[in-house]
């Protein structure tokens, strides 16, 4: 950068914070001077709402969570950290050969076979002998 450019920069930000500061200082001026006018304030403990009367409230029976458990017999799994497909077909079928049964039920979750998202839940089927 040339000194010529180098002193444009300075001039030109040194312009810019006097014209911030006559503008500023020109608001600050007027703010702290009296007027003339009930001054406004914010409370910051402002009074509660009017209450409503009860008629004016309708009861609405209060919804059931139901839980998934699935009435198929089909189990699901919540992925964890670490969780693999091999991993889950160890813990779910004594071996590791199950995987390919556990990414096939689950295509429409998993486009490839790693890696599994914690929080993701997964069907794991009954394994086909």
């Amino acid at each position: 950068m040339t000194n010529d450019a180098k002193l444009g920069l300075v001039a030109g930000v040194g312009l810019v914070i006097v014209v911030a500061v006559v503008f500023f200082h020109k608001d600050l001026a007027t703010a702290n001077q009296p007027s003339d006018q009930a001054a406004t304030s914010v409370n910051p403990t402002a009074p509660p709402p009017p209450s409503l009367p009860r008629d004016q409230f309708r009861t609405v029976k209060a919804r059931t969570m139901v839980r998934a458990t699935p009435l198929d017999g089909v189990r699901r799994h919540v992925v964890r950290e670490g969780d693999t497909l091999f991993t889950l077909a160890e813990q779910y079928y004594g071996d590791t050969g199950g995987f390919s049964t556990i990414y096939e039920a689950n295509r429409d979750v998993l486009k490839v076979p790693d890696p599994l998202v914690p929080g993701m839940v997964l069907v794991i089927p009954d394994r086909a002998e």
